[in-house]
């Protein structure tokens, strides 16, 4: 008797239990909404941005471009640089521009093959041995054919895909494990309008 009474007991609880995680979770999302919302409105600058000094950002495409300057950017915010990209002459000219206008960060440069999922894995394994887990990844390389679909070579439209898609994946899968484990860490993944509005030359991209 007493183990049937406290079997129901347990089950009458669990109701208003329920009742209250639904509750407690309804009003977190009215309160991100809000919050996220009155944000937006303000101007920038206006609230404290986020320290992100000392952490370690790993930057794909680094070698020129947008790339370059978000490296630049990131070590002036005092983030130690993991520099990706195929280019190895470009990544390198990136890590002396970085070197050259800030002080007290670490810059590590890689020449990956994007396209080569072994190539990705292989590095990301070097990255973790040498440098640390990885509290930033930006995915950021991409390649444009800028021909039409027609003259397009399969195999190029092929490594498009590769680098500008499938490696988002496999970067993440190699780096986000560790940001679960620490509840800490951001995965930025860089787009084009291109995929919005169709574009000639551009339908691969």
């Amino acid at each position: 008797v007493s183990q049937l009474s406290m079997g129901f007991c347990s089950r009458i609880m669990q109701i208003p239990m329920g009742i209250v995680r639904f509750f407690v979770t309804l009003f977190r999302v009215i309160f991100v909404a809000i919050w996220g919302s009155l944000k937006a409105l303000l101007p920038i600058g206006l609230l404290p941005r986020k320290r992100i000094a000392g952490q370690i950002c790993l930057i794909t495409g680094a070698g020129s471009g947008l790339g370059r300057q978000m490296s630049i950017a990131f070590a002036k915010k005092g983030c130690h640089l993991v520099l990706w990209d195929v280019n190895e002459k470009g990544n390198e000219e990136t890590r002396d521009i970085v070197l050259r206008g800030s002080d007290n960060v670490k810059v590590h440069t890689y020449t990956v093959d994007l396209s080569n999922k072994d190539s990705i894995n292989a590095t990301a394994n070097k990255v973790k041995e040498q440098v640390g887990d990885v509290d930033i990844l930006v995915n950021n390389a991409g390649i444009v054919t800028g021909k039409t679909i027609f003259e397009c070579p399969d195999a190029l439209m092929v490594k498009t895909m590769e680098v500008n898609c499938m490696a988002c994946l496999f970067t993440a899968k190699n780096f986000c494990k560790s940001m679960i484990d620490k509840n800490r860490g951001h995965i930025i993944t860089i787009a084009s309008m291109a995929g919005k509005t169709g574009t000639a030359g551009l339908v691969t991209y």
